[in-house]
């Protein structure tokens, strides 16, 4: 472990002797504990500077000085640690001063971000002004900040925000990635977006409700997928929104879920970044980023059609972006589409301080006569520290704190024995291991307690870790526990978390929650599994849902037994990740519930069991791993006790993988006409007739629809037979391959069926399409006007009260040629605009020939 934090940057100034540590997403800084030498930190609060950010950075301060306990020596020393030998002085300084420092050695890349920024607000000015050559030229900016960990690559980005703060409609946000859930589907997305809406929801009421009109109007259905993702944009929703009644979407649309959330990413992003200018949104640590966010991250900043200016930052630590990581492909991919795409790419790459950068450190904080003794104590610091501005200040605290540095108060100098300083230290390679070896000194419940902790990831809430901490602290400590907020009270003033808003606590540092994972030592599996299930069975439904995967992730990184509770929880993330269009992750989970799963499983488990199977060979076949979908299928249809109703979800997703994969069409039919038999249903036709017999029931559809009163469609409801709902799904996927096959006389036969079973039986997912279908072949066909109109305002009215419809092809074939005959253009164009630039992008091919 490396103590320097993801982004210990550029030196600002500080007053303390410990080190002091700003945790990168605010200001927060606090003070030092002797017992656990981890850095003094002084409280402050945002109009507080003075402190050495988790960056290894200074920044300047107001504050006044304080005393600083002596540090510990360690009991032992390791290998790439700091080896210090206490010495006495007579001649010492409260602190070392570091407020008259300033930035060092990071003006190129300040300047750079600042041109960015600045390019930014030119651009949208343009807009504002209709400047055409502006409105040509690239509004997006994308910065990509890398560097070693503890060169301060966070420090730099977070300085924009002073600048974003002077302009009343400024917007920054600075989300983050966590170690711990590189494997969790939009993981650093989902936090970013849900801080970004809380900080909107907190900005003033006339740009809330320019970004709540934006969403109604935009996103419509599709904010029902962002806000399984990003909860907090459920604020921001209009409640005619929530209180509408839902119908889920079926496997009609699974095949288009995941480009119907990059799309709804898109366009909240168009909505957010018209009400904010400047907008900035800093994505850290992107080398723990998922392969989703990534794909998503892509999507904002290639979007073409978003004409606002806005700025996308990224940090990434270097060591841990090589050649064959994801983020290195993500770059490569996106510096070749930035011309493409019109969005302006700036990369830069934060080093170590020079020597020069050094001197001037110790010129400014250690004031001396002698110009050579600086020289030669920088290039021992340069030895020592190999340039980190993090183990610079850490190393120079230290040798002040174990007096190898001498203040002359009458000339207000400082000295040192150079020989002396060499020979009590050696290089700080492996500097956290001082942090666990400090955190081992902490006392017994204080350890337990953060060791509990450092599995809930970067922040966590007080009544979480109360839970764990009072369910199974037991039976960590052999005394009586003590209460949590009393505990998390000396570990603030320890300096190893700190609070923040909404009764949260986070790490002050990275590193500290490293060291604290590192004490649990053999016991991590343990420790993984009894939290997993602490939380899964203590926490509320809603908190389970909000932190399903990584709840999950716990208990199956634990020592798991082959237990039906634990297989049903990774069901319960399966299908969460399948709502999001993470695939791969649901088809692991789905896998791991099935090994999980005990042996009599379809004896004893019959359900879950079978529920499992199903998820696991539709998720494979999303994937395109046929075989691997066969495997699961085959188990399942090779038993013969088994219905019909049980079977068809994995017979629906073998006969779709024959039409779409293969290009089978007629098979697919063929197995689809076969599903229907056995749910007793039957599509009558005959071969060589089926044109007449589509003119015909069409007719008879028609006159059915025109003899229901209008009451009768204003109080339609959804269907509740289930077996009537799996039987409208499967002739939706008849619609859908005799289209594609180019058999009309079919595709109306299947359509006629579709409006008749929701005369009969309630609304289903494919109602809506099916009724603005079948207009179409009023108009063309039969020239009804009126008739077409009638069915295209019934397919428009359930689109008002349900969701989950495919409303926009519906809202297309409306208009596009039925309701433009009947309505002023201008009525109709917009809604058909928004609907095909809603459908375009998810691939939709048989609407895209259309």
């Amino acid at each position: 472990m490396n103590l320097h934090d993801e982004d210990s940057n550029v030196l600002m100034t500080s007053t303390a002797t410990d080190w002091s540590t700003q945790h990168a997403d605010n200001g927060t800084v606090g003070s030092s504990n002797p017992a656990s030498s981890i850095s003094s930190v002084i409280k402050s609060e945002s109009s507080t500077a003075g402190m050495l950010s988790e960056d290894g950075s200074y920044f300047m301060s107001t504050s006044t000085r304080i005393k600083t306990s002596e540090l510990r020596k360690p009991t032992s020393v390791k290998p790439g640690t700091f080896q210090y030998q206490k010495q006495s002085s007579s001649h010492t300084q409260d602190a070392l001063d570091f407020e008259p420092l300033g930035i060092v050695g990071r003006d190129r890349e300040t300047t750079k971000l600042k041109a960015c920024l600045e390019r930014i607000l030119t651009k949208d000015e343009g807009r504002q002004l209709n400047d055409k050559n502006s409105q040509s030229e690239q509004r997006k900016e994308f910065v990509l900040i890398g560097g070693l960990s503890g060169t301060g690559k966070t420090r730099i980005a977070c300085d924009l925000e002073n600048e974003v703060s002077l302009h009343p409609k400024g917007m920054f946000v600075h989300g983050k990635f966590n170690m711990n859930t590189s494997n969790e589907p939009y993981s650093g997305v989902s936090r970013t977006f849900n801080e970004l809406c809380r900080k909107i929801k907190n900005s003033k009421a006339e740009l809330v409700c320019l970004v709540q009109a934006g969403i109604s109007q935009h996103l419509g259905n599709e904010t029902d997928m962002l806000v399984h993702l990003v909860p907090e944009l459920k604020g921001l929703v209009n409640d005619t929104f929530n209180d509408t009644a839902v119908i889920n979407i079926g496997t009609e649309e699974i095949d288009n879920k995941l480009e119907r959330l990059r799309f709804a990413f898109r366009v909240l992003m168009r909505v957010i970044s018209a009400a904010f200018s400047p907008l900035l949104i800093l994505f850290d640590d992107l080398q723990w980023a998922d392969e989703m966010s990534l794909q998503i991250l892509d999507f904002l900043i290639s979007d073409t059609q978003n004409e606002n200016a806005f700025m996308v930052l990224g940090c990434y630590r270097s060591e841990e972006a090589d050649e064959n990581s994801l983020l290195h492909n993500k770059i490569v991919s996106l510096r070749d589409k930035a011309d493409k795409y019109n969005f302006h790419m700036t990369e830069m790459m934060i080093q170590s301080f020079s020597t020069e950068d050094i001197q001037k450190v110790i010129a400014t904080v250690l004031p001396s006569s002698d110009e050579t003794d600086k020289e030669d104590l920088a290039a021992l610091c340069l030895k020592r520290t190999h340039g980190n501005p993090f183990f610079l200040i850490e190393f120079l605290k230290m040798l002040h704190q174990e007096g190898l540095l001498e203040y002359h108060a009458p000339q207000k100098t400082w000295t040192w024995d150079l020989v002396e300083v060499e020979a009590a230290t050696m290089s700080t390679a492996n500097v956290a291991v001082m942090l666990q070896d400090n955190l081992i000194k902490l006392p017994h419940q204080q350890k337990a307690l953060l060791q509990c902790a450092a599995y809930l990831g970067p922040r966590f809430r007080e009544p979480t870790i109360d839970l764990i901490w009072t369910t199974y602290g037991r039976r960590l400590v052999e005394t009586r526990i003590q209460k949590t907020h009393s505990l998390l009270d000396a570990i603030v003033n320890e300096d190893i978390l700190e609070r923040c808003d909404d009764n949260q606590y986070r790490w002050v540092h990275d590193k500290l929650q490293e060291a604290a994972l590192c004490l649990t030592g053999k016991q991590r599996e343990t420790f993984q599994l009894d939290i997993g299930r602490t939380l899964y069975y203590g926490l509320e439904k809603k908190q389970v849902e909000d932190e399903l995967f990584s709840i999950v992730d716990l208990i199956n990184n634990g020592n798991v037994l082959q237990l039906a509770e634990f297989a049903s929880a990774n069901l319960e993330a399966a299908e969460k990740a399948r709502d999001l269009s993470a695939f791969a992750s649901a088809s692991k989970y789905a896998a791991h519930g099935i090994d999980l799963l005990p042996d009599n499983k379809w004896s004893e488990n019959r359900s879950l069991t079978l529920t499992l199977y199903i998820m696991a060979a539709e998720m494979e076949l999303m994937l395109g791993n046929v075989s691997a979908a066969d495997r699961y299928s085959s188990e399942v249809l090779g038993r013969a006790d088994f219905s019909a109703m049980d079977v068809l979800p994995l017979k629906m997703a073998k006969a779709s993988s024959i039409g779409s994969v293969d290009l089978k069409f007629g098979e697919a039919m063929t197995q689809y006409s076969e599903m229907l038999k056995e749910l007793g249903c039957r599509l009558t036709w005959t071969k060589g007739l089926v044109p007449v017999q589509a003119l015909t029931k069409l007719m008879r559809t028609v006159k059915r629809v025109k003899a229901k009163p209008k009451s009768f469609y204003d109080t339609m409801v959804p269907i509740d037979d289930a077996k009537q709902k799996a039987i409208a799904s499967v002739v939706s996927k008849m619609v859908y391959f005799s289209y594609i096959a180019g058999d009309l006389s079919m595709n109306l036969l299947c359509t006629c069926f579709l409006v008749n079973s929701t005369l009969e039986f309630g609304v289903n997912e494919y109602s809506a399409k099916s009724f603005a279908s079948l207009a179409n072949v009023v108009t063309l066909a039969m020239h009804d006007f009126e008739t077409a109109t009638t069915f295209n305002m019934i397919a428009l009215s359930m689109l008002n009260k349900f969701r989950g419809m495919h409303s926009s092809e519906t809202t297309f074939l409306a208009y596009a040629p039925g309701l433009v005959w009947v309505k002023r253009i201008e009525e109709c164009s917009a809604p058909m605009r928004d609907a095909l630039s809603c459908r375009l992008p998810i691939r939709n091919l048989p609407f895209g020939i259309y």
